[in-house]
């Protein structure tokens, strides 16, 4: 019985052109798309970080090293650049999606310095070649720009501006504000400089997700807080849905101490394939299998079986969908150019 599954299964994926099952995938898509449309309801999820830095249980790095020291003091978070020339950073655990609709937000004060390149936000960073920049100065100066590869450029020059609070121990609050119209940078609540998002997207394309702070040339400035609002993709939610469900544990048989994902039942419910990482007994250690087990007559599931080759090969394998007959799989892997398995 296992054996002529499998050979089943593999007759039915190997006369498949790759750019065939492309195409159904993206037709299903599609469909799928127009039918959550048309019976769902959309909602978006704003979630918001903020750190006060009465404490560290963001986890921001606190040390004292030659490049500068890193600590949390009464309420704030103080960065003390020992560089003559060049800076010291600090960043967020989480990220920033440049996709998505954020807001970032911080409060900083100069305490002490040389009143040159300034303090502020940084954002969209893969390591220190690649990264953008917020800046202002206790002189009243404000800087928006990006290094990239090394090789720094302007997006709006060094400029003296008025919303800015003169002087050491004065607070400045530095916003970045991104929706689907437009970025604002602003400083005080007073826009500094802004952009169409698209265009913004387009031609500043994010190197990475981190985002923290940032000081400059033998500078101590202490930031008195951290705010982080992002908007998430909206979410398709069926429209009354049954209620009254209740979750059972498959056994043994299908559960085990490794990870099991993913799982797709087929439309008769007979079969249930699952996707089983770090199980020995996968075709190379270390990668993703396919896994399926049936339903016995009783209802309970039956011992979970590899799939084995060819559907899964050396590489990542994994469980897409079954055709409404239950006669086809669709599987995701690596293959041979000519659709044949590795």
């Amino acid at each position: 019985m296992e054996k002529s599954r499998r050979l089943h299964i593999f007759k039915t994926i190997h006369c498949m052109k790759f750019t065939l099952i492309l195409n159904t995938l993206l037709h299903s898509f599609i469909y799928l798309m127009i039918f959550c449309g048309l019976s769902s309801t959309s909602y978006a999820q704003t979630k918001t970080f903020y750190d006060d830095f009465k404490d560290n249980q963001s986890g921001w790095p606190l040390k004292d090293t030659e490049e500068g020291t890193f600590a949390i003091e009464d309420g704030y978070f103080v960065m003390s650049n020992k560089k003559e020339k060049g800076f010291s950073w600090r960043w967020f655990s989480g990220s920033v999606d440049p996709n998505q609709d954020f807001f970032l937000e911080t409060s900083i004060t100069e305490v002490s310095g040389t009143q040159k390149h300034g303090s502020g936000l940084y954002w969209g960073c893969s390591g220190t070649k690649n990264y953008y920049r917020f800046l202002i100065t206790s002189k009243g100066y404000v800087e928006i720009g990006r290094f990239k590869s090394g090789k720094y450029n302007f997006i709006y020059k060094w400029k003296k501006h008025a919303s800015v609070k003169l002087g050491f121990g004065k607070v400045n609050v530095l916003s970045i504000r991104k929706n689907s119209n437009n970025i604002r940078f602003l400083v005080n609540k007073q826009l500094i400089y802004s952009m169409p998002s698209k265009e913004f997207t387009r031609k500043y394309p994010f190197f990475g997700k981190f985002v923290g702070f940032i000081t400059y040339n033998i500078t101590k400035a202490k930031f008195d807080y951290f705010k982080y609002t992002r908007v998430s993709p909206e979410m398709n939610l069926i429209k009354n849905p049954k209620q009254g469900f209740k979750k059972e544990v498959l056994g043994d048989g299908v559960n085990s101490r490794y990870n099991d994902i993913t799982p797709v039942l087929t439309p008769d419910s007979k079969t249930l394939y699952f996707i089983r990482t770090k199980d020995p007994r996968n075709i190379k250690v270390g990668k993703q299998d396919i896994w399926y087990s049936e339903r016995k007559a009783d209802g309970s599931w039956g011992n979970a079986k590899n799939l084995g080759r060819p559907v899964n090969s050396n590489f990542h394998n994994r469980m897409v969908s079954t055709s409404a007959d239950g006669n086809t799989l669709i599987v995701g892997g690596i293959y041979n150019t000519d659709c044949s398995f590795l």
